[in-house]
């Protein structure tokens, strides 16, 4: 039995190998077979219209959109007009694959309605071995083929689908930090290697791409230390600002402790702020964010502390540049670890699918 899915192919060139590919597809039983031409030309639409008509395939021409645009569109309307399908199965016809292929997903999915399933090539580049790292350890996906271009989407994902932005591996980057900012699931299934004629414009594997990927992955810690630092800025300026004015009525000592008291508060709701607006974008309440923001400051104030002076007395630093070092060391490995947490536990987003924001 065929799984009630719709099959949606990516193309910019359609070739013969794509008539091929539908001829194939209507063989094995698929009804809700969609053709998106990514790249506008007359004659591409003339001669894949007729050809719509006698394999009885929908036929969408992009008017030069972004390709995500233009995906996101045919989503849309899948989404308001099928309420019969379990989901939809994605392909890029320009690719190599195959209807074989796409009826692997599609059982996969059909199995697994609550989980994106990835079809998966076992021949890796070598140079993608550094985004196979980021990936599991970042972004804590163990997926094999970084450059896969075949999935299925159960309609109650469909948003991270339609929500992601770019083409190639910077949209695959984008979708699985989606998915692992809302807890999404996913499986791999093995598809053929290239089954489906010559592979049309394959993505270039260089320097600038790789280390596009890295950016993606990484510009929220970068958002997250600017707005570390921008928070002791504001710390060190409140300070002094409050310290000049209180030192003629207080004491040294009172001037010093209501400076740094005052200080620090402001500043440290200054960094919450930005951080669950900016750096995390939080639909989790104020309130309990704001709570389990200070239980883990206060935390992370105390685990430096005993670490610093534990280490110290271990190693025997005596002089002051050295335990300066030790508390940079500390402070450094803290700092991520209270990213991670601040991500997930103070900020982490409990909402469904329809809570998805742009990445």
């Amino acid at each position: 039995m065929i799984p009630k899915v719709t099959v949606v192919i990516k193309v910019r060139y359609p070739a013969q190998s794509t008539v091929k590919f539908i001829e194939r597809l209507c063989e094995y039983g698929f009804e809700d077979i969609i053709l998106l031409v990514t790249n506008k030309s007359q004659m591409t639409a003339e001669r894949m219209g007729i050809l719509s008509e006698r394999l009885s395939f929908q036929l969408i021409m992009n008017d030069g959109k972004r390709e995500d645009v233009a995906l996101r569109e045919v989503l849309d309307n899948i989404e308001d007009s099928r309420e019969d399908i379990i989901g939809v199965v994605i392909v890029d016809g320009n690719h190599g694959y195959c209807a074989e292929d796409v009826m692997t997903v599609a059982r996969e999915l059909s199995g697994s309605p609550d989980k994106i399933v990835f079809g998966c090539r076992s021949d890796q580049d070598s140079r993608l071995l550094s985004v196979k790292f980021i990936y599991t350890f970042f972004l804590g996906n163990n997926i094999s083929d970084v450059l896969t271009d075949i999935k299925g989407v159960p309609m109650t994902c469909l948003d991270a689908v339609k929500e992601t932005k770019g083409v190639g591996m910077a949209y695959n980057t984008r979708l699985f930090i989606i998915m692992n900012k809302y807890k999404l699931e996913y499986v791999t299934v093995p598809v053929s290697e290239d089954d489906n004629g010559d592979i049309i414009e394959s993505e270039i594997i260089d320097f600038w791409l790789i280390l596009k990927i890295y950016w993606i992955v990484f510009k929220k810690v970068i958002s997250f230390l600017i707005c570390s630092l921008a928070s002791t800025l504001v710390d060190i300026s409140l300070f002094n600002v409050v310290l000049y004015f209180t030192k003629g009525a207080l004491t040294k000592k009172k001037s010093i402790f209501l400076s740094t008291i005052i200080a620090r508060v402001i500043s440290s709701l200054f960094n919450y702020t930005m951080n669950r607006k900016t750096v995390f974008a939080s639909n989790e309440s104020v309130g309990k964010s704001m709570r389990r923001y200070y239980i883990l400051a206060v935390s992370q104030m105390l685990v430096s502390s005993v670490l610093v002076s534990a280490l110290t007395t271990a190693i025997k630093a005596d002089n002051q540049g050295m335990v300066t070092v030790i508390k940079m060391i500390v402070d450094t490995v803290l700092f991520f670890i209270s990213y991670n947490i601040q991500k997930k536990w103070v900020f982490g987003n409990k909402g469904t699918a329809k809570d998805i924001r742009r990445i």
